[in-house]
């Protein structure tokens, strides 16, 4: 806790610093994420092995002192300690508890919890079957409950034979005549029990069942097998209340049953309930706290008396529940953690006599051993002595160490969740912080894309996104910025330079042409007449140049001071195209002739037409028509101009519409100059009036057709 209490400090003070003077990076944040990731995980195994250790100290403390409790109170009865019957050291006894409550006889064990840690477990070697008893006694009835731990149940049929070869119960008392009875419970679906007499060796049964009011029972088919409770008058039963019980297991209905008794110190196998060992059972019960097994020894290591039983099955780890995954995995891993933090060594052959034999001595000694099925036995043995320091016996007190762990478990599960808890909480907050990264890269990145058009073209005002922040995201925005204006500044530049070179290069060009109108007429008759006339037109090619370029350069900045109106685009059209044809008998128009309304400038309309016009007489086949047409469709309306020609490669039409592009290799190379400006001035009147220009090469490569879509008025 020291280690961790320093470094959350360190980083508190190293980040309060870094955000003071504005270098909490992401770099440094990243750091300090990576820091508290890295230490959890040992900052959590220091905890849970200082945990582990303090709850196994405590546990055996606490054993301690209930065996510690139980001898003193042996102490102040001795006399049970003198003169009572040796049990049976193969099998657990029956013990009767007294109980505070009636039970309900419906099979089911919820009202059973407190009275299940002094259950008597009774296994065969024989077999795989094994079960649990539970007596106890309330105003004068008799009350037992049966667990028999059985995956196959056999139900019984109908026939005294099939009654025999059939899962059930045998329960056996003497009577105040001494007299033996000897019963069957045959469960049945639905929690139905019916009870028959039977002789000692269970091969007959009688056909009348018995009064169900005198005994009753009731039985439930659940997970670990079947549950058998039942209850009885103590008025059938004599003075000793002797018992017995057996629990038949038949494997198949014609197959012979295995029958597991409880193998009582009494004759004939029975137990007696109401003996001097069973007043010692009972204070051991009284005692005890949990799922403890008590065994009272004398100064010979006879058992005198025996109460509880450590669970010798432990669940199967793999037989999980969807709904409980995540409980028993974190109980599996928590178990095998512990399990090879603490390794049992010993043997329950070796363990136990030696513990018994060094308490004798006068020793308190703990020790633990492995169980076949189970984690393993904590034990603590303890001598019971008088005010005279005489050994009067021994108390043996054994816990499973799956009991003992379970608070352990518990604890662990608790700091594990809180570490989850945490981890998750980090990882948030790291995933939110990169997705906040990606959201802002993102956004920056649209911004930056947005200041820039389709054309390559620096829009807007400047980019204004993240430039306040002040991580690398902020820094990187500000360069952006920086390299923005510095576009946006050799932009206008650009764009300046036609008309300053029209405005530059138009002195000397008077000049030039005055001098030329001079010499022409001086020399009127000279033979170098010829080459002044192409110096003349040489000049009038430069200055159409240069007009063009004037032209396109305020072209859009003209356009914004043009106001629009309704123009009929089909009576444009067909009165332009009949104009048209008075030069151009070839060319030919479809569509209508008037009804079809657009918001722009006539005349605009028109030099966009005559920049398509132009271009398609440049590229036709000679001899051949250029058609124009008109189609409306809704809310557009679109002008296609076709000619019959070459096509145009897609791979170098990318920027077709842009300025100063031109692909007039093989277009003739006399007449007005080109300057690439002609589709550029098309686009962007389009753009203006709000709609936009394409092209498409016409099927079999057989020539190109240009179409304007204009929004129509409607």
């Amino acid at each position: 806790m020291r280690t961790l209490t320093i470094l959350f400090l360190s980083m508190g003070k190293a980040i309060a610093g870094a955000t003071k003077f504005g270098l909490f990076k992401l770099r440094y944040q990243l750091l300090a994420i990576g820091l508290v990731l890295l230490s959890l995980p040992y900052l959590g195994y220091r905890f849970i092995d200082a945990t582990s250790g303090l709850l196994q100290q405590s546990q055996s403390q606490a054993q301690r002192l209930v065996a510690q409790s139980l001898a003193n109170v042996f102490v102040q009865r001795p006399e049970l300690l003198l003169q009572l019957p040796e049990l049976s050291k193969q099998q657990p006894l029956l013990f009767v508890q007294n109980i505070n409550h009636a039970k309900t006889i419906d099979g089911l064990a919820n009202d059973w919890r407190q009275e299940m840690v002094q259950a008597s477990e009774f296994i065969s070697p024989q077999s795989q079957v094994h079960y649990t008893v539970t007596l106890g006694k309330f105003e004068q009835q008799l009350i037992g409950k049966v667990q028999v731990y059985d995956q196959h149940w056999v139900q019984p049929g109908i026939s005294t034979n099939s009654r025999l070869h059939s899962d059930h119960l045998r329960l056996s008392y003497v009577d105040a005549q001494q007299q033996s009875h000897h019963l069957v419970l045959l469960g049945h679906e639905q929690g139905q029990v019916k009870i028959y007499r039977t002789n000692a060796q269970g091969s007959q049964i009688d056909a009348q069942q018995l009064n169900k009011f005198a005994i009753q029972a009731s039985m439930q088919i659940n997970g670990d097998g079947y549950l058998m409770e039942w209850q009885m008058p103590l008025g059938l039963m004599g003075e000793r209340q002797l018992l017995a019980i057996a629990v038949v297991d038949a494997d198949a209905p014609d197959s012979a049953p295995n029958m597991l008794a409880t193998q009582g110190p009494e004759k004939a196998g029975f137990t007696a309930l109401n003996t001097v060992s069973n007043q010692a059972m009972a204070l051991l019960a009284g005692q005890q706290e949990g799922p403890l097994s008590v065994t009272l020894y004398d100064q010979q290591l006879n058992r005198l008396a025996h109460t509880g039983h450590v669970p010798s099955d432990s669940p199967d780890t793999w037989n999980w529940k969807f709904n409980e995954l995540w409980r028993q995995l974190t109980a599996s891993l928590l178990n095998l953690v512990l399990g090879s933090a603490n390794p049992i060594d010993g043997k329950a052959s070796l363990s136990r006599p030696r513990l018994l034999n060094l308490a004798l001595a006068g020793i308190t000694v703990q020790d633990r051993w492995q169980l076949p099925q189970s984690q393993g036995v904590q034990a603590t043995a303890m001598p019971i002595t008088n005010a005279q320091q005489q050994i009067l016996g021994v108390v043996l007190v054994e816990q499973g160490i799956d009991q003992l762990l379970q608070l352990q478990r518990q604890a662990i599960e608790q700091v594990v969740l809180v570490s989850l808890t945490s981890i998750s909480l980090i990882m948030l907050s790291l995933f939110l912080l990169f997705w906040r990264l990606a959201q802002r890269i993102r956004t920056l990145g649209k911004h930056t894309h947005a200041l820039v058009d389709a054309y390559g073209r620096l829009q807007g005002t400047g980019l204004t996104y993240g430039t306040q922040s002040n991580d690398e995201l902020g820094d990187l925005a500000r360069d952006i910025a920086q390299v923005m204006t510095r576009l946006q500044s050799h932009q206008r530049f650009l764009s300046n330079i036609p008309r300053t070179l029209s405005h530059e290069i138009k002195n000397p060009l008077n000049t030039i042409s005055t001098s030329l109108g001079n010499l022409s007429t001086e020399l009127a008759d000279h033979p170098s007449q010829e080459y002044l006339a192409a110096a003349q037109r040489g000049l009038y090619k430069i200055e159409g140049i240069l007009n063009k370029l004037a032209s396109a350069a305020s072209l859009e900045q003209a356009l914004q001071q043009e106001p629009a109106e309704a123009v009929d685009l089909a009576h444009l059209l067909h009165s332009y195209c009949s104009f048209q044809q008075q030069v151009d008998p070839l060319l030919q128009y479809a569509g209508a002739s008037s009804g079809v309304q657009v918001m722009a400038v006539d005349y605009r309309l028109e030099q966009a037409l005559d920049k398509l016009l132009d271009n398609a007489r440049d590229f036709r086949t000679p001899g051949t028509p250029i058609e124009v047409s008109l189609q409306q469709q809704g809310a557009w309306t679109t002008v296609n101009v076709c000619n019959h020609g070459i096509s145009i490669d897609k791979q170098q039409a990318e920027h077709l519409f842009h300025s100063m592009v031109s692909q007039r290799h093989s277009a003739k190379q006399g007449g007005e100059g080109h300057f690439g400006l002609g589709l550029f001035v098309v686009r962007i009147i389009c753009e203006h009036i709000g709609g936009q220009v394409s092209w498409h090469n016409l099927p079999n490569a057989q020539g190109v057709c240009f179409s304007m879509r204009l929004p129509t008025q409607i």
